[in-house]
C-alpha cells in the first residue's frame, strides 16, 4: 500500500552546505509532524552534503534528490517530485528556525483558503532582508508556470508572475529563524546608509531590465516591505532607478551572480 500524500512539503535546493545543513535540518523536523514531508535537491554538493542528507532520510521523512541543476530549476524540480497541496519554499539549508514558525505560517494559510502565495515574514528577526518564505497552494504554483531555470533572483521572477496574477498575499510571524553564517560571522555584512541606497537602486534596475513595470515593482515593495516607512523609503528610489537605463543581464551572468545557495 503506497504511503499517504503528505500534507505539505518544505522544498529546498543546496549544494556544500555540510556545514549547516544538519543543524539547520533539526530545527525544521519537530515542525513536519505526522503530515510533512522534505524534499531536498542536492545539485551535486561535493563537500559531503549529499552524505549527510542521505543519513537524515534514514529516520526522518526526507526525499533527497541528487541532479546537476540551478537553484530555480531545483525548486521546481522538487514540487514537482510531491503531491502535497501545500508546498513551502525559500528555506535555506544555512537557518535555524523558530520552532512553531512554519506550522503557524502553514495553519493560516488554511486559514485563509489555501490561495495564491502567502509571503511569510518574521517580525523581529535581525535580518529581515533575509528572513522570508514562501507558502504555495501546489495548483496555483503550477499555474505559474513555476520557478526558472536560474540561480540569482529566481523568486524575484515567480513573484514577478504571482503579482500580475494577483496571487501574493503577506503574513507575519513573531521570528522566523537566525541565518547561521552570520552567528559564526562568515556571512558578508548586508550595506547600510548610502551603500543600501545604491544597491537597492542597482537591484531595480535589474529588475527593469528584467522585464519588470514600475507598477509591478511597486506592488512588490509593498508586499515586501512590511510597514509604510519602510514602503516609503523604498519606492523614491525604485523611481529613480526605473527613470534610469535599465541593466539587461543575460542568463550566464545571472547565474554567476550566487550570492548564496548552489552555483553551476
Amino acid at each position: 500500500m503506497p504511503p499517504p500524500t503528505p500534507r505539505f512539503a518544505i522544498v529546498m535546493t543546496v549544494r556544500n552546505n555540510a556545514r549547516y545543513i544538519r543543524q539547520a535540518m533539526g530545527t525544521l523536523f519537530p515542525e513536519l509532524g505526522p503530515d510533512g514531508e522534505v524534499v531536498i535537491v542536492d545539485a551535486l554538493s561535493s563537500d559531503g552534503t549529499t552524505e549527510i542528507l542521505r543519513e537524515l532520510a534514514r529516520d526522518h521523512p526526507v526525499r533527497v534528490i541528487v541532479e546537476a541543476c540551478t537553484r530555480g530549476k531545483g525548486r521546481h524540480i522538487g514540487i514537482l517530485s510531491t503531491g502535497a497541496p501545500i508546498v513551502i519554499t525559500q528555506v535555506d539549508a544555512d537557518v535555524s528556525y523558530q520552532a512553531g514558525a512554519l506550522r503557524t505560517a502553514i495553519e493560516e494559510f488554511e486559514r485563509r483558503g489555501r490561495r495564491g502565495l502567502m509571503v511569510t515574514f518574521g517580525k523581529y528577526d535581525s535580518n529581515p532582508g533575509t528572513a522570508k518564505f514562501f507558502v504555495w497552494d501546489r495548483a496555483f504554483y503550477l499555474s505559474t508556470g513555476g520557478y526558472e531555470d536560474r540561480n540569482l533572483h529566481d523568486d524575484m521572477k515567480i513573484m514577478r508572475k504571482v503579482l500580475t496574477m494577483g496571487g501574493a498575499h503577506r503574513f507575519f510571524v513573531d521570528k522566523i529563524g537566525v541565518d547561521l553564517q552570520e552567528l559564526d560571522g562568515s556571512h558578508r555584512n548586508p550595506p547600510r546608509g548610502w551603500a543600501l541606497a545604491r544597491e537597492n537602486v542597482r537591484i531595480a534596475r535589474v529588475f527593469h531590465g528584467d522585464g519588470w513595470t514600475f507598477g509591478t515593482y511597486l506592488k512588490f515593495l509593498w508586499l515586501t516591505r512590511r510597514s509604510v516607512p519602510r514602503y516609503l523609503a523604498a519606492a523614491p528610489l525604485a523611481l529613480v532607478a526605473f527613470l534610469r537605463k535599465p541593466l539587461h543581464l543575460s542568463p550566464d551572468q545571472l547565474n554567476r551572480m550566487t550570492p548564496s545557495g548552489p552555483s553551476p
